[in-house]
């Protein structure tokens, strides 16, 4: 599974392979022209994603959410994410969701993440800085106000499930 920070990414033949790695001050490369490529990957994976490309279009072109007609032809969670048209947001070229926060008096602009990086966003998270593995609910928590897509509930679910070491130590307390 990739993410934005461990993957090398080029959007279309005229740019070149890029690092964008979490420590680069190593190899020369500033923060910023590795926050830069990882825009424009991201972006390029919206762009390019078969359910968020329609929805990208569409927000591209009008702030008006498309007839049902024409959403009827879009893909099953291009269908769930026009639902939520009023909380959709292109922001520099990125497609984001509005979530108001836990004080219920602020909004966050989580990403909506592109299915060839939603696996990995949750494993770079599910680990925490002190190794401890992280729950579901936690994991929701962290990932919040950072990335969504719809379904993400499920999928963290799924993956924590998935995850072997947390299967080894659930599986060692309950003997």
């Amino acid at each position: 599974s990739e993410t934005l920070e461990s993957k090398d990414c080029w959007t279309d033949e005229e740019m070149v392979p890029a690092p964008v790695k979490e420590d680069t001050k190593a190899e020369g490369v500033s923060q910023e022209v590795c926050n830069e490529w990882a825009h424009a990957c991201l972006q390029h994976a919206q762009q390019t994603d078969e359910s968020l490309s329609v929805v990208y279009r569409a927000l591209e072109t009008s702030s008006n959410r498309p007839s049902k007609q024409e959403r009827s032809k879009w893909p099953p969670l291009a269908r769930i994410l026009s639902k939520q048209w009023d909380r959709l947001r292109l922001q520099n070229g990125i497609l984001q969701s509005q979530w108001k926060n836990a004080d219920g008096q602020s909004f966050s602009y989580p990403v909506v993440m592109p299915e060839k990086y939603r696996q990995g966003e949750f494993w770079k998270r599910h680990v925490d800085e002190s190794g401890k593995h992280r729950t579901c609910a936690e994991m929701l928590r962290v990932m919040e106000g950072e990335v969504y897509w719809p379904g993400r509930g499920n999928d963290v679910y799924a993956w924590t499930k998935e995850c072997q070491h947390c299967c080894e130590s659930k599986s060692g307390k309950e003997r």
